[in-house]
């Protein structure tokens, strides 16, 4: 009984702190023991998603490029992922929830074709949040390619090519699948789900995903 008041004392201060600066405050006095709870901090998806790697762990990000919360997440996150053992794995998941992230979905998706999203993605962010580029069209994400080098011919076919737009669906379809709420937003080996705003704040999200990440590896 008191695990179900405190759950529901849980359940209305994040609907009172949800996106405010108490939310992120809050994780400082968690108490150490304490663990994510179902249905508030993270949930199940509506069944397993195919992962990429087999015996890995797989942790999706969905992000927005333009997102300045997954831009002061991405070094946080990258850090989370020097620090895991060699069953984890990274995987970058880019939907377009609006036409406005369309080009920066594209973009993702063409580099991704050419296997260089990875090696990039510092770049990118700092070129639309530290140097104000505006990627607003399909030609803005050309044109960024071919400034930070990539070859313009190479990215066009990319950029064109059915493995993009195949990318682009799947991408689409995860977020359906998963009722992606916003970003940036985590699933853990095809099944959990959680996101910034589940998690109570971006400091509170990788507190949420080694729980995850641990319960996975449990056979959870």
């Amino acid at each position: 009984m008191a695990d179900r008041i405190d759950q529901t004392i849980r359940l209305l201060l994040k609907a009172i702190v949800a996106g405010s600066a108490a939310a992120l405050s809050a994780c400082a006095t968690r108490d150490p023991a304490q663990e994510p709870v179902e249905g508030f901090e993270y949930r199940a998806g509506p069944g397993p998603w195919p992962v990429q790697d087999k015996g890995k762990i797989e942790v999706a990000e969905f992000f927005w490029f333009g997102c300045p919360f997954c831009n002061a997440f991405e070094p946080v996150l990258k850090a989370w992922f020097a620090r895991q053992l060699s069953d984890v794995v990274l995987r970058k998941v880019h939907p377009f929830a609006n036409s406005r992230w369309l080009p920066h979905a594209q973009l993702h998706a063409s580099l991704m074709t050419l296997g260089i999203a990875t090696e990039l993605s510092d770049q990118i962010y700092a070129s639309i949040h530290q140097q104000g580029y505006l990627l607003e069209e399909p030609k803005d994400a050309i044109e960024l390619a071919v400034g930070l080098g990539v070859d313009r011919a190479r990215f066009m076919t990319a950029f064109n090519s059915q493995q993009t737009k195949d990318t682009m669906a799947k991408a689409q379809e995860m977020a359906r699948v998963f009722r992606l709420d916003g970003v940036p937003a985590l699933v853990v080996n095809g099944r959990w789900y959680t996101s910034a705003g589940m998690a109570g704040g971006i400091d509170n999200l990788l507190w949420v995903l080694d729980h995850l990440v641990a319960m996975t590896r449990r056979g959870g």
